[in-house]
Formats: C-alpha cells, sequence, structure tokens
C-alpha cells in the first residue's frame, strides 16, 4: 500500500511544492530530502515501467491503461532526472562568508557525462581584468566551483564592469560563455548546468539561488 507522502508526489504540482519545501531547510537537511525524494521517484519510475511491459504482453501496447501506465513511468523519470539535478545542485554549492558570492555548476556532453579538466574562467567584457578574476577546472564528476569576494571596492570600483563565465578546453580552445552577465551580490550564488558538444552548447541557468547557508 502507498504510503500518504508517495501518494502525495504522484502529482507533478505538489512534487514542486514538496521540493521548495525542502529547499528552505538547511543545507544538509535539503540535499538529504532531495536524494531520498529522488530514490523514491526512481523506484517509483521502475515499478510503472514493469507494470505496463507486464500489462503490454496480454492488453497490447495500444490499450488505454498501458498507455496511462507508460506515460506516468516516463513523467515519473523525467521528475527523477530533475529531483535528482536539485539534489547535486544543492551538494556541491559552495560554503560562502557573507561577503562572498559564488557561481558553480555541472558541465557535461549530449550523453549525460561529465567532462573533467576544463577550465571555467570569470572574464569582464573588456578583458583588462581577466587575469585579476579566479578560475576553475572541473572535476571528475564535471563539477566547477568559484568564489568571489564582494568588497566595497568591487561594488564601487566595479559596478559597470559586465562579468561572465567562460569554459575552455584542455587545448585552449573557448568551448563556452555565458550570454548574460553574471550578478555577483554578497551572500548569493548563481548555477550553471552546461552541456557541451560538436555544435554551440545551450546552456541551462538556474534561477534565484541566492540563500544564505544553513
Amino acid at each position: 500500500m502507498a504510503t500518504k507522502q508517495e501518494f502525495r508526489l504522484n502529482d507533478p504540482t505538489q512534487l514542486k511544492s514538496f521540493v521548495d519545501e525542502l529547499l528552505e531547510q538547511t543545507s544538509d537537511a535539503r540535499v538529504n530530502g532531495l536524494q531520498r525524494l529522488a530514490g523514491l521517484q526512481q523506484r517509483r519510475a521502475k515499478r510503472l515501467a514493469a507494470t505496463s511491459q507486464r500489462l503490454a504482453k496480454t492488453l497490447g501496447e495500444n490499450n488505454p491503461r498501458v498507455v496511462a501506465l507508460s506515460t506516468a513511468a516516463v513523467d515519473t523519470e523525467r521528475l527523477t532526472v530533475e529531483v535528482d539535478e536539485a539534489a547535486r545542485r544543492e551538494a556541491s554549492k559552495p560554503r560562502i562568508k557573507d561577503n562572498e558570492w559564488a557561481v558553480f555548476g555541472r558541465i557535461k556532453d549530449p550523453r549525460g557525462d561529465p567532462i573533467s579538466g576544463l577550465t571555467v574562467r570569470i572574464v569582464d567584457k573588456s578583458g583588462k581584468l581577466n587575469e585579476t578574476l579566479p578560475s576553475s577546472k572541473t572535476d571528475e564528476l564535471g563539477g566547477f566551483s568559484i568564489v568571489l569576494a564582494v568588497t566595497s571596492s568591487f561594488s564601487d570600483g566595479r559596478a559597470a564592469l559586465e562579468l561572465y563565465l567562460r569554459v575552455i578546453d584542455r587545448e585552449g580552445e573557448q568551448r563556452f560563455q555565458s550570454d548574460k552577465p553574471l550578478r555577483p551580490q554578497a551572500g548569493g550564488a548563481e548555477y550553471y548546468s552546461i552541456t557541451l558538444g560538436g555544435a554551440k552548447p545551450r546552456p541551462q541557468r538556474k534561477k534565484g539561488v541566492t540563500r544564505r547557508r544553513g
């Protein structure tokens, strides 16, 4: 028998509300809650897919019940990916001080595999301060994080600067640059999920993420 929580999470709208509730908790609680939720949704997707395949053998693939189960399995798997990405984002968020700002994220190829060894830099539009701005390299999971101190001199002296995120491969070739300027704010962070391929990469910029660490 399904638990009350499992029944509640069958609905995408209620699932989103539940994820939003988790994101309001402390950092460790957010990660643990999202990971448990991703596992729950993954198990449910497998059950739905198995039931759909079993019924298809007797009722046929076009049977309304089979089609409904198959659709539910696909939708649940999609939600699992979204929740898993949210958990990954929370787990990789840098711990920052009140006067710091961070940009962090994950870089992968079109198959979803992480790309390590890439250089990720913060650059300014004029290029004059690129050598003084921080950079990072992607790890074995494709993750990166850059922390920047947002001081009074930064706010006063660099207010007119347009800062962007740039990715450079091992051969020194630029593979990506954010289409919109970064928004450094003390105590905040920005997250990027970047997919690199043969064609022009398509970034997926996440909204918000200006949360104080719990």
